[in-house]
């Protein structure tokens, strides 16, 4: 079976509905046109046309504010104490690649080495020790080492 024939129909179809539209569109355009002899409503027998609507607009675009837009930081949700004991560790005890690598994932880690890379301190290092008190690691002071302190009491070069 050729395809001319078919080819040949389609056209014809397409050609019919070009000449349709246009033809349409020509009907509409001189349906909406008043004839040149009369006026738009000045005629009792032309029906009254309501109030013409105002053009509708689509914007295309905002306005750019007049201030830069503020950068928002994501954010990390880290505990300070938990920071202050990993910095504690990182610089008494070797354990900086132990938090650099094998804790990369944890946010407290992350907050950790950040801190370090910017050079934040702990001050009273030489105050503090980690000891083994009741199965636990816990930090203590050297001059108290049977009572754990809180994490907070980790003193920075930012404090």
């Amino acid at each position: 079976m050729s395809t001319q024939p078919l080819l040949r129909q389609r056209i014809i179809v397409f050609l019919i509905c070009v000449i349709g539209f246009a033809s349409a569109c020509n009907l509409a355009k001189s349906i909406n046109k008043p004839t040149p002899d009369e006026s738009p409503g000045s005629s009792p027998t032309s029906p009254q046309k309501a109030d013409p609507q105002p053009p509708i607009t689509i914007p295309t675009g905002y306005a750019p504010d007049p201030a830069p837009p503020e950068t928002v930081a994501p954010v990390v949700l880290f505990d300070e104490g938990l920071v202050r004991m990993i910095l504690l560790d990182i610089q008494k005890y070797p354990m900086e690649d132990y938090y650099r690598n094998d804790r990369a994932t944890d946010n407290n880690a992350i907050e950790a080495i950040l801190r370090w890379d910017a050079g934040v301190r702990v001050t009273n290092v030489d105050e503090l020790e980690k000891l083994v008190i009741d199965g636990r690691m816990e930090i203590v002071r050297t001059s108290e080492p049977s009572v754990p302190i809180d994490f907070m009491e980790i003193l920075l070069s930012t404090d």
